[in-house]
């Protein structure tokens, strides 16, 4: 199956050097593989951390063998592999993209306004080139007869066109892509919703930890209310910042949900945000958990999000798990809600 990708904004896949030079297929399988994850748990399946040592497949001393599959790997390492088992697919990637920056920044952009770090200094945020132009993919199932690898993948690419991004730095607006031609084989919301389904309610089972969930996530869209600058997109993420502060809400939270960058923890943002060519529209998405605080409820933040959000301008859509804020319907089953964001 071959298919292209357009990118909307530049592609971060950094090499072993942190430097993109060309477009990795190791970190567009990461992301493949971080949102499906994130899917099979929004289903009521489990999904392993791979980077758990505690949890991750297989158990601690199982062997895996064709038979014992779905009893010593959970379904994401069913399909993207695990210790002694292989991914059910490779990924050639036909590189056609050249250095950019997103519509979101070059090099390092300072705050204004008087928004200041905690140095007293505007704050800054990096923005390094990525890789934009096309990308030509070729997934191959691995196993004779393998005849749902092929439409899960390219389902997953299509919910993460429609709702997210690929690759890293999603924060800083970097990944958005689109279909250079939709593929012909591209399966059906319901046949690819009930695939998943069918994924989810099988495989290992193991810890509970808190790992990403689709019933936890949001996905928003903004027309802003003028075109942004460089400086208005990293003001936004400074004020965004400052709004949880002032509302009370702990540092170790804050640090969680936004990212800090230290010696001893560095985070990565779990709220994402990108600024479209057009620089008049902003998406949004992210990842609030339940458990997130004794003290601060996932509501309580999601109330944060949506004030600063929603104050940008005028909101096409905001979608939440069983939140009247959601502009389509207020959904409680985890299948429902997922066939809704494909079909937005």
């Amino acid at each position: 199956m071959h298919v292209t990708l357009r990118l909307t904004t530049p592609l971060w896949t950094a090499d072993a050097s942190k430097q993109t030079r060309r477009a990795v297929g190791t970190g567009i399988i990461g992301s493949l593989r971080w949102w499906y994850e994130a899917i099979v748990r929004g289903l009521g399946g489990w999904a392993c951390d791979p980077t758990d040592a505690d949890a991750r497949c297989p158990p601690r001393n199982a062997k895996v063998t064709p038979e014992n599959v779905p009893t010593v790997l959970c379904p994401a390492c069913q399909l993207f592999g695990a210790t002694g088992w292989a991914k059910t697919f490779t990924l050639a990637v036909t590189d056609h993209t050249q250095p950019d920056y997103p519509p979101t920044g070059r090099g390092q952009v300072r705050t204004t306004g008087g928004r200041l770090n905690r140095w007293r200094k505007p704050s800054a945020w990096y923005f390094d080139p990525g890789r934009s132009g096309t990308l030509a993919l070729t997934i191959l199932p691995r196993r004779p007869g393998d005849t749902e690898t092929l439409p899960l993948l390219l389902g997953l690419l299509e919910f993460i066109r429609r709702n997210a991004a690929l690759g890293a730095k999603t924060g800083l607006g970097y990944g958005l892509f689109d279909w250079k031609t939709p593929p012909s084989t591209l399966p059906t919301v319901d046949a690819w919703v009930e695939m998943l389904a069918d994924r989810a309610s099988t495989g290992r089972r193991g810890p509970s930890r808190r790992w990403p969930d689709l019933r936890e996530m949001f996905f928003v869209q903004v027309s802003l209310k003028k075109a942004w600058s460089s400086s208005d997109f990293v003001n936004f993420k400074y004020d965004l910042r400052a709004a949880f502060r002032s509302s009370g809400i702990p540092a170790q939270v804050r640090h969680f949900l936004l990212g800090q960058v230290s010696r001893s923890d560095n985070q990565a943002t779990k709220i994402k945000m990108a600024l479209l060519p057009d620089k008049r529209t902003l998406r949004l998405w992210g990842w609030v958990p339940n458990n997130l605080s004794p003290k601060f409820s996932r509501n309580h933040a999601m109330s944060i999000l949506h004030k600063q959000i929603t104050g940008l301008g005028s909101v096409s859509h905001w979608r939440e798990f069983n939140s009247k804020r959601d502009t389509k319907a207020r959904y409680t089953d985890g299948l429902d809600y997922l066939r809704s964001l494909m079909e937005e």
